[in-house]
């Protein structure tokens, strides 16, 4: 989100009324410059898709991933695929994101993770709280 807002005289910032005139100093009206604001929160959250290969089917892998995900406050879900492996799709801030993917490289104690493909798109804000997909 960018958001353009014109910035304040200086009178303004330090807390003048706008109904005192200019110092006699100056000849010229003040001119105001406009301030760009950027939400960097949104800015560094993004959404991916994860599919994880390996022993991941039967062990709670999926169980252990929601219940990282939650802890992590990500969005999203997880189902098991019939090819053998488990797909996600997941939104957040991207270093939490990143740690997650982490934490799913161990996964539960049963489960052997050989592979993690990883699609990184654009943000929506529109997941609901992490879940298991049946």
């Amino acid at each position: 989100m960018v958001k353009v807002t014109p910035a304040l005289p200086a009178e303004s910032r330090n807390g003048a009324s706008h109904s005192q005139k200019a110092p006699a100093h100056t000849s010229q009206p003040t001119q105001t410059t406009p301030v760009i604001a950027y939400n960097l929160a949104d800015m560094a959250k993004e959404q991916r898709i994860i599919k994880i290969h390996g022993k991941v089917h039967g062990v709670g892998y999926r169980f252990f991933a929601t219940r990282v995900a939650r802890r992590l406050g990500l969005k999203g879900s997880i189902e098991n695929i019939r090819d053998g492996y488990v797909e996600a799709i997941v939104e957040g801030d991207k270093g939490v994101i990143d740690e997650w993917i982490e934490e799913l490289k161990e996964g539960p104690r049963y489960a052997e993770v050989t592979n993690i493909e990883q699609e990184t798109k654009d943000y929506t804000g529109r997941l609901g709280d992490f879940d298991v997909k049946f």
